[in-house]
């Protein structure tokens, strides 16, 4: 195993360093690649991914002495998720690879968690692009245990396959060879859009960081290439309409048109049943002449769904169909906020706040035994609204094992706000003076008010 991903990956006269730790401590040298893979790795043993360069007759594993970028890499811990490896590579290979990340040339097994391994080919000049797309695949990959200390570290050392790891006593092995090679510039056009940029509102002068021009364009991109390559990979699937919109949204976002046709043949050519380059050349060159003349081909969710007959599933998967219902969404959210302020400013509550401290009132005159009549009269409410109250203050005391108002304080607010959730977190007092007034006069338990 370690001896044929060396030969599959570098020259037999590239230099790397090869790591080993043992009893006597950490020990890193530098050897040709054909000696690494003629040795058997032991436990605990690893090696750089990037090649090194001797620098005025001296080599070191840093960044200074990197001399090609051959991997991006991520290693992902993924025994602090509390899911097992495959749970965590059956959930990339479904929402993640060929959607928000490219498909990765190689995952192995560390023993204990997982390695991504993108092989690329890149001179060390191209290192700041290079940390820009790692930094990218740890955004993306940091829920599944993404370690962050490998990120700028060009130099790393990696499990070398084939190799023991010590602590968990199981083999580094390679469980996926996809057998895909990047370029860093491909990796960066296909799955990194522009920043988003924020569109100032000139209504209130706020920030809205909704989806527009070129990155909902890149998104477009994405969704046609996941629906093609995971449910239209048959015939009589409207596999040309598909590969019109991706060359024409290509053209949109990149304006390069050779860039455009070769995406697009690209795309086809991973189909498990192609088209013949041919129709694939016929059936777009529509998207051609529509960026050429200026012409917007603008297309609403309806029509993109009739055009290419989405079912409810496929449209479910599409992040982009959803603008509209995000938008919504967030303009929910934005006016909820202004209510809140407006409240906080007049010095009233919400009346989820309000209602939630009625029925802690109903709840403690409850407790000193008047009745459901008094309640209401002592509380101002109506007859309705004090049973309804009743309803529900009854079904928090049964979820109470001694009802007592001045010694249940904690245990109510835990309980109802599981039973009946607060939108808005607020600091309140359960012993406050108004419920002396309330009970003023009144025999029953003792009261001790409480600061």
């Amino acid at each position: 195993m370690q001896k044929s991903f060396i030969e599959a990956n570098y020259n037999k006269n590239d230099i790397l360093a090869k790591m080993i730790m043992n009893v006597h401590g950490v020990h890193t040298y530098c050897y040709q690649a054909e000696k690494i893979a003629e040795v058997p790795a032991e436990t605990d043993h690893y090696m750089s991914l990037n090649t090194l360069m001797y620098r005025e007759r001296k080599i070191r594993r840093d960044q200074e002495h990197v001399r090609c970028l051959k991997f991006l890499y991520m290693d992902l811990d993924t025994y602090h998720t509390g899911y097992s490896n495959h749970q965590i590579l059956m959930n990339l290979e479904e929402n993640y690879f060929n959607r928000s990340i490219p498909v990765p040339s190689y995952v192995v097994s560390s023993g204990r968690g997982l390695y991504l391994l993108w092989r690329i080919d890149e001179h060390v000049n191209a290192l700041p692009r290079w940390k820009t797309v790692q930094e990218y695949l740890y955004s993306q990959l940091k829920e599944f245990g993404a370690d962050r200390s490998v990120v700028t570290d060009c130099a790393r050392v990696f499990r070398i396959p084939g190799s023991v790891n010590k602590k968990s006593g199981q083999v580094v092995e390679i469980i996926r060879d996809y057998k895909r090679k990047y370029t860093l510039y491909e990796i960066r056009q296909e799955f990194m859009p522009d920043p988003i940029l924020a569109v100032r509102s000139k209504i209130n002068e706020r920030f809205i960081p909704y989806e527009t021009g070129k990155k909902f364009l890149v998104s477009r991109i994405r969704d046609l290439k996941y629906l093609l390559l995971h449910h239209r990979d048959q015939e009589e699937a409207f596999r040309e309409n598909i590969l019109f919109l991706y060359r024409y949204y290509y053209l949109c976002v990149y304006g390069d048109s050779d860039a455009g046709l070769k995406a697009t043949l690209k795309l086809n050519q991973q189909l498990k049943n192609p088209l013949s380059e041919k129709e694939v050349m016929e059936a777009t060159k529509s998207a051609q002449k529509y960026f050429e003349e200026g012409c917007s081909f603008r297309m609403t969710n309806e029509t993109m769904k009739e055009f290419l007959d989405l079912s409810e599933q496929e449209m479910a998967e599409m992040p982009s169909l959803a603008v509209k219902e995000r938008r919504k969404e967030h303009k929910r959210r934005e006016n909820h906020k202004a209510y809140v302020k407006r409240l906080k400013n007049a010095g009233k509550d919400t009346k989820s706040v309000q209602i939630y401290q009625r029925r802690r009132m109903v709840y403690k005159l409850l407790t000193y035994g008047f009745s459901p009549t008094e309640i209401g009269q002592r509380l101002g409410i109506s007859r309705a609204t004090c049973y309804a109250d009743l309803k529900v203050v009854k079904k928090v005391m049964r979820a109470l094992k001694t009802p007592m108002a001045y010694r249940q304080s904690e245990h109510w607010e835990r309980v109802y706000k599981e039973l009946f959730p607060i939108p808005e977190e607020k600091e309140l007092d359960f012993f406050d003076a108004d419920l002396i007034e309330l009970v003023s006069g009144r025999n029953g338990p003792e009261y001790h008010y409480k600061s």
